[in-house]
């Protein structure tokens, strides 16, 4: 048996390696008590194809191949993260689904060598659940080809198939999937956005105006991120946003979050000053303290009239800070002008220095 880490650094080394399904499976399961810590995760699996309807099976079966002896090339093929790999089998309760399987692309080599080239980890997985026996379109290489050559061309395929050829999921478009499969975050931040009448992608057809930036709010959104933002803010943000912009029919999503982390900051310092601390607390209660929503909502409308754009009030950014640097603006060009000179000025110093921003970077 061997250690977690051993055989975890042992997958990453396989480059220019080439191993069967069986003998990865077998890499895999030598972990010191890995059967036990992952008992349901790892519990054999009576094959599933068994259980489809007759039509079904009677269409597969020309397909159902054994994949314990097809072999990978690890000279292109991506190495096995074994965190990654264990969690998909959690996430399914253990089980091994045909639906999510599809089929393992193939090639076979003229030297007889079944390749599999697209579906690795899903061949591993079958083989951890003792289920070997899985759909698999093989298509030979031609008799001409060097054996150099066959390589190349699988390389291709799976460059073409994983990589350069396949056009990446959007943030919102993998939000989208998982809402409507109900998964519990994505049902989370559907909620965030309702509450905000917002909409993406038309998703929840609430006649909310439509989020721009979805990668930044669902950060924000995120429970117990760095970067989280309590909900209610957001709430308010939005608000703020859609009564001073009221010709708009989206939202910049940093110039939601960032307003929402002005809102939260403000609370923050003053929750602070409920008790002794080393704030000028006499000028924020008389000044940003002193702000409601309402005069907050009147004071961007008449930014937003003069005329200034969303995009305006979340430039200047700087890099790596840009909620932040929303947050910083909105005060800046929004709201430090009801105050007199030295206030605006200690204000400023606070904000700079809780939001992590030195101007004097670029």
């Amino acid at each position: 048996m061997a250690k977690y880490s051993v055989v975890e650094g042992q997958l990453k080394q396989l480059t220019n390696k080439t191993l069967t399904i069986q003998e990865l499976v077998d890499l895999i399961l030598s972990i010191d008590n890995i059967k036990s810590k992952h008992d349901i995760a790892l519990a054999q699996q009576k094959s599933p194809y068994d259980d489809l309807d007759d039509v079904t099976r009677k269409a597969l079966k020309p397909l159902m191949r054994d994949v314990s002896s097809m072999k990978v090339d690890f000279s292109y093929q991506r190495y096995l993260n074994l965190k990654y790999l264990l969690k998909r089998l959690v996430d399914s309760g253990g089980n091994f689904i045909p639906s999510r399987a599809s089929v393992i692309n193939v090639r076979i080599r003229t030297n007889g060598d079944h390749v599999i080239w697209d579906g690795l980890r899903r061949a591993v997985l079958c083989g951890l659940k003792g289920i070997w026996k899985i759909p698999v379109l093989a298509i030979p290489h031609s008799e001409s080809l060097s054996s150099s050559k066959q390589v190349v061309l699988e390389a291709q395929d799976f460059s073409s198939f994983n990589g350069r050829g396949s056009e990446k999921m959007k943030k919102e478009e993998v939000w989208k999937a998982d809402y409507i499969a109900q998964e519990p975050e994505a049902v989370t931040l559907g909620g965030v956005l309702n509450d905000c009448n917002l909409d993406v992608l038309n998703v929840l057809q609430n006649g909310g105006l439509s989020l721009g930036g979805f990668a930044v709010f669902q950060r924000a959104v995120s429970e117990g991120g760095i970067n989280s933002i309590a909900h209610k803010y957001l709430e308010r943000a939005s608000i703020i946003i859609q009564k001073s912009y009221v010709k708009e029919s989206s939202m910049k999503g940093y110039l939601l979050t960032g307003i929402a982390k002005y809102l939260q900051l403000i609370d923050s310092l003053a929750k602070e000053c409920e008790d002794d601390c080393e704030l000028p607390c006499d000028v924020l209660e008389g000044t940003v303290f002193g702000m409601d929503d309402y005069t907050l909502i009147e004071l961007t409308k008449l930014y937003a009239e003069k005329p200034k754009t969303q995009w305006q009030l979340v430039t200047p950014s700087w890099s790596n800070r840009q909620v932040e640097s929303a947050a910083y603006n909105f005060f800046m060009k929004v709201v430090r002008h009801q105050f007199d000179v030295e206030d605006k000025k200690t204000i400023e110093k606070i904000m700079l220095e809780r939001l992590g921003i030195d101007p004097d970077d670029d």
